[in-house]
């Protein structure tokens, strides 16, 4: 594992050593956007709003898309430009296609930042709609929000949902976390004693501190309390609290990977308390 974080950090300072002259600009690239979403969806109009965000306006809705991501992405892998845009291109094709009913047995529990939450909020109320977006808090960081987990993306739930899906409010969590767990069945851990990491597939990796039964020390078999970094969605990495290597590296890729990656979701280090995680402060 140590072979794996040094790996990993290295690519994170590479970030900034690409070629200015050879990466678009936030402007340039969110032009080449506008004209690639355009030629997919052509009944759609489109407008730029301001660099890495673009309009897109179908059947008396206006969506808002926002490409920060997208461009993080692009700048540390400028050769993956094509791939890069035809994911997240893809992405939009349940925004702007007709959708089949809501598959119960899909939703899911979905961990995010607070400032996402706020974000889709802001979007539902410039739409002049009075729904209301699906969350509880997980703490003053962290918020769950519930989608449908689709082949591209995931569709997030809004209350008037679970009153056409017959779902008991106060039901909802337990409901979508049994379906993450029959969903995200690919978990894999690496590392060792010092640092672990989980992987599921890119998407779902820190929405697995939800998951309790998977926060034991035989799992994690740790020097002192189970403590983790969630960087970023797709970023889970364990050690223990009296592991002073463990606590310096987790530390520093928390750091560095929040600053410099794509989908951020905390630079803290979270404690297992035996029922769900705390900021750690220590």
């Amino acid at each position: 594992m140590k072979k794996i974080v040094k790996v990993f950090l290295i690519l994170i300072l590479l970030v900034g050593c690409a070629e200015k002259s050879k990466i678009m600009s936030p402007k340039e690239f969110t032009e080449y956007y506008f004209k690639e979403i355009q030629n997919v969806f052509s009944e759609v109009d489109f407008n730029i709003a301001d660099n890495l965000s673009i309009t897109g306006e179908y059947d008396d809705l206006t969506y808002q898309h926002y490409l920060d991501n997208a461009y993080n992405l692009y700048k540390q892998n400028p050769e993956n430009l094509d791939t890069i845009m035809s994911t997240y291109i893809n992405s939009a094709v349940e925004l702007y296609t007709p959708q089949e009913a809501t598959d119960i047995k899909r939703i899911i529990p979905v961990l995010k930042p607070r400032e996402y939450l706020e974000n889709v909020r802001e979007l539902t109320n410039q739409r002049e709609q009075t729904r209301k977006v699906l969350s509880d808090d997980y703490d003053e960081d962290l918020v769950i929000m519930y989608g449908e987990d689709r082949d591209s993306s995931t569709s997030f739930l809004f209350d008037e949902d679970i009153d056409e899906l017959n779902i008991e409010r106060e039901n909802l969590f337990d409901l979508s976390l049994e379906n993450f767990k029959n969903i995200v069945t690919n978990i894999e851990k690496h590392g060792d004693s010092n640092i672990y990491m989980i992987t599921t597939g890119g998407t779902y990796e820190a929405t697995l501190i939800l998951w309790t039964e998977l926060w034991t020390k035989e799992t994690f078999p740790v020097n002192g309390e189970i403590i983790i970094a969630i960087p970023n969605r797709d970023l889970l990495l364990i050690t223990g609290s009296e592991d002073r290597d463990g606590m310096d590296k987790l530390k520093e890729i928390a750091k560095e990977s929040y600053e410099s990656g794509s989908y951020e979701m905390s630079p803290h280090l979270y404690r297992w308390n035996g029922e769900k995680f705390q900021k750690f402060t220590n």
